[in-house]
């Protein structure tokens, strides 16, 4: 019978946090985006494209780390609400690339600022010192992360 005092404290494992927070922040700022008829995950796929635009699925998919099915999925319904537009590569027919249309080029104004009233909600109670730490530790959790990944 181990004692409660021996048991392992979740809620002083980072990952339990980084996790609640992403859910919690999921949660919210897809709230805010429902006006739009859009999620966080279609942004992440606009986002890609508004860094650079005609790129192929599969470099969407490894950019997201995300399975190219579930990427199919996020394509299909940013096309239906003419977000994107996929175009056969020139050089290989088999190669679809992903473009942005008129509408998903102006859609970026909008979705930043969601973004911006989301990082002032979640930064409401730091000082500027406090987010730049923030960042700067969620920067090396994400470098250690990606040794782990490659």
């Amino acid at each position: 019978n181990i004692m409660a005092d021996e048991m392992y404290d979740v809620q002083k494992n980072v990952g339990y946090w980084i996790r609640r927070n992403y859910m919690n922040f999921t949660k919210i700022h897809n709230n805010k985006l429902a006006k739009y008829d859009i999620t966080i995950s279609q942004i992440g796929v606009l986002v890609e494209l508004w860094i650079e635009d005609g790129q192929t699925q599969k470099q969407i998919a490894d950019k997201m780390a995300i399975m190219p099915s579930t990427l199919t999925g996020l394509l299909d319904n940013l096309a239906s609400k003419k977000f994107i537009t996929k175009r056969e590569d020139k050089s290989d027919a088999r190669i679809k690339r992903i473009f942005l249309t008129k509408q998903g080029k102006k859609f970026r104004e909008p979705s930043n600022d969601v973004i911006k009233e989301m990082d002032s909600i979640i930064t409401a109670d730091l000082s500027e010192e406090e987010k730049q730490m923030i960042v700067f530790w969620l920067k090396k959790i994400y470098q250690n992360l990606i040794k782990q990944d490659s």
